[in-house]
């Protein structure tokens, strides 16, 4: 049973966290200053204690997956890589949070050296101020001397793991297994770079009697501006489904199909603002193989330049 205790009231109430009392059972809500809105889960995550499968980020620095994690120290990198290697061994999905003490004044930026890479269920969580604005924003190094083998490799890559798709068709009924990855309360930046912000490739099972995972992207609380590709989808691509929520996808642009998002399932789209995305293709804003319902949303200003769909093409 899920149960939450009021102890502020804004939009960042509203719209940070709520994944978070699914996981822990009970969330207790309430402001801290002028800064950040923080969750029991996130004094338990500056307090390291915390449950299995859940990771406190409690630095910026985009830290080798290899290097020791001193006592819980971990870097965003190290927690995915921990939650790679040990998520299909459990039906929960794994999350990973951000120490609220890192955000106590201004909001931060984590630059990552390479692609972020993503094999199982897995939420990561920022925090979000008392306008319920992200306080993390997540970009490329556009230095130059970095992990990037190509202009064009993603921000994210979600890859989904055949062992994850054994475990996940275990423990649903219908068989039907889900590989999920959500964003929530982070700005994904793509300035002054190239590539998609969300890459998400297919998984091969090892036999045609188990099950490929179908890939979920969701974006909660999402600002994700100025991405740029060749392939079609600068903020999202996929083979699977993606839903969007209380998000702002804008001015972003490819020379392919889908200026923000490319899917070849269906795509969700609610209390969200997609505007100023281009393609050179198909649907200005998303290109999709699926349905695409669009609800209580600004959908304004895209444009598909030589193709079909000024804003949505399916």
């Amino acid at each position: 049973m899920e149960a939450r205790l009021k102890l502020s009231l804004s939009r960042s109430f509203k719209k940070s966290f709520t994944r978070l009392s699914a996981i822990v059972g009970i969330s207790i809500m309430f402001q801290v200053g002028p800064g950040s809105m923080i969750t029991s889960w996130a004094i338990d995550c500056s307090q390291g204690t915390l449950s299995e499968g859940e990771y406190c980020v409690k630095t910026l620095n985009d830290t080798d997956p290899g290097a020791p994690v001193p006592e819980g120290q971990w870097s965003l990198r190290q927690a995915v890589e921990h939650a790679n290697s040990n998520g299909a061994s459990s039906p929960t999905p794994s999350m990973i949070g951000f120490d609220p003490l890192l955000f106590t004044s201004t909001a931060q930026t984590l630059t990552l050296q390479s692609t972020l890479e993503i094999k199982t269920n897995l939420t990561i969580i920022g925090p979000a101020d008392n306008e319920g604005n992200p306080l993390l924003t997540i970009k490329k190094d556009s230095s130059g001397s970095n992990g990037f083998s190509t202009p064009e490799d993603p921000l994210i890559a979600v890859n989904p793991d055949s062992g994850n798709a054994d475990n996940n068709a275990d423990n649903n009924a219908d068989n039907n297994a889900t590989q999920v990855v959500r964003l929530e309360n982070v700005s994904l930046d793509g300035t002054s770079t190239r590539g998609t912000l969300i890459s998400v490739g297919a998984a091969t099972a090892p036999s045609i009697n188990e099950t490929q995972p179908i890939p979920t992207v969701q974006l909660v609380n999402v600002e994700a501006q100025n991405a740029s590709s060749t392939t079609g989808g600068s903020v999202v691509s996929t083979p699977g489904n993606v839903q969007i929520t209380d998000s702002t996808l804008t001015g972003n642009s490819t020379s392919g199909n889908g200026g923000a998002v490319s899917a070849g399932g269906s795509v969700t789209v609610e209390g969200s603002t997609l505007s100023g995305n281009s393609s050179n293709g198909n649907g200005g804003a998303i290109a999709a193989g699926g349905d695409v319902s669009v609800s209580a949303s600004t959908v304004s200003g895209n444009s598909a330049d030589n193709g079909n769909g000024g804003a949505i093409s399916t």
